[in-house]
């Protein structure tokens, strides 16, 4: 549902140019989503506050690995985490509220369930989302994070519903679409990426969930 603004490769730029760093927004860009793709390739254990601040920490020191040598990194660290805290950092996806009004218009309970750190809760309410979502369930919080089944047993729990009543929807293949299977979910992939479109349960947009999921 949301995307940072203009990208991480331009809010990293921005944050770095108060540090006396330069280097290009593209060039962060890409370093960024190296790093954070390789962070995620091993499983994480033990999930809290404290532990994902630190993962984000590696992350941030992979991405600019060979890009600058920060001479405090820890002060542009805590710059670039606070930076990500606020909602004007951020955009809603095309569409994202219209289908959210649309769903709870036609009867669906809405809980957001979220990879996240408690950073994610202002953020919500900044851009706008907070009225849709009985329950934000985050993994920082829970002690596990998707696609481990505790983060959607806890969702169950709070919603008080069996997870045959549940549907999924997020935009990962490891950690949204098998773990909700894995959890006794339905789920459906949002996909703007061929190689990941799985027969009919995907969409290319959030929108397009109201094609598929009628009134109750």
């Amino acid at each position: 549902m949301l995307h940072p603004h203009p990208s991480v490769g331009a809010i990293y730029a921005e944050i770095m140019r108060a540090h006396q760093l330069n280097a290009s927004a593209d060039a962060l860009d890409a370093a960024f989503h190296h790093a954070f793709h390789q962070a995620h390739q091993a499983p994480r254990r033990g999930i809290s506050e404290e532990t994902e601040k630190e993962w984000w920490r590696t992350v941030v020191r992979q991405t600019l690995e060979g890009l600058a040598v920060p001479a405090d990194f820890e002060a542009l660290f805590e710059d670039l985490w606070g930076a990500f805290a606020e909602p004007r950092r951020w955009r809603l996806y095309d569409g994202a509220i219209e289908t959210l009004r649309e769903l709870k218009s036609r009867g669906y309970r809405l809980a957001l369930l979220s990879n996240w750190d408690r950073r994610l809760r202002p953020l919500v309410k900044g851009v706008g989302l907070a009225p849709f979502f009985e329950h934000l369930i985050i993994s920082s919080e829970v002690g596990a994070e998707k696609p481990d089944p505790r983060i959607f047993r806890m969702a169950e729990a709070q919603l008080g519903l069996p997870p045959e009543r549940f549907l999924h929807v997020g935009d990962s293949v490891h950690h949204d679409v098998e773990g909700a299977r894995k959890a006794g979910w339905r789920c459906i992939l949002v996909s703007r990426h061929a190689d990941m479109k799985q027969d009919d349960g995907w969409v290319a947009s959030l929108g397009g969930l109201l094609a598929k999921l009628p009134a109750i």
